[in-house]
């Protein structure tokens, strides 16, 4: 018996994910794109890819969602971001004079990932804070799972496979809604005004 409960502790992994505090203190010292970085990685699980690939079709600019297909695994994606985010987005695109499909488009060109992936450590390194970005996109599906989102809207968020048909997937966007709702009450709650 003692060697089972041994293999288990070996096998039993957990993700590494930013705190509330660490969050914080990487948001304090970012530029407006940083904090939507952050925000994206937070509440929609981004990498830093998927925020070099996000384009203003991707979101519904009325209801916040965010219907992607996920880059790496091909698999479609949904979150939905809060109005306060969008607002962010919208104030980004408006001060970078953006008429590109992208998003992240400053002085005419796209920000490159390895752009944002440099970006984000240097705050990381000024923050004092371990989390890299990828912990953002663990630490939205690890928040999304602790507070009781669903499965299948963990693995919607996720872009992972759900095993269900697509014309089931419209009855779970308000349990997407949620699950990103928890994620924003938890990290966003002292910062968004």
């Amino acid at each position: 018996m003692l060697n089972s409960v041994k293999r288990f502790k070996k096998s039993v992994r957990f993700a590494k994910t930013a705190s509330v505090e660490d969050f914080e203190k990487l948001y304090n010292l970012a530029s407006l794109r940083m904090k939507l970085v952050l925000y994206l990685g937070v509440q929609c699980s981004f990498t830093q890819i998927d925020c070099y690939d996000l384009k203003k079709l991707d979101i519904d600019w009325n209801s916040g969602e965010l219907h992607k297909q996920r880059q790496k695994e091909d698999m479609p994606r949904l979150a939905v971001i809060s109005p306060f985010v969008l607002q962010m987005l919208k104030d980004y695109m408006e001060q970078n004079d953006n008429t590109s499909e992208y998003i992240f488009v400053e002085k005419g060109k796209r920000i490159t990932p390895a752009a944002i992936g440099k970006a984000f450590d240097k705050i990381r390194q000024k923050a004092d804070v371990t989390p890299t970005l990828k912990y953002l996109r663990k630490t939205a599906l690890t928040t999304a799972g602790a507070m009781g989102a669903s499965e299948v809207s963990i693995k919607l968020l996720a872009g992972h496979s759900t095993h269900i048909q697509d014309h089931y997937i419209e009855k779970t966007v308000e349990q997407v809604r949620n699950a990103c709702g928890l994620i924003a009450e938890k990290y966003f709650a002292g910062i968004e005004k």
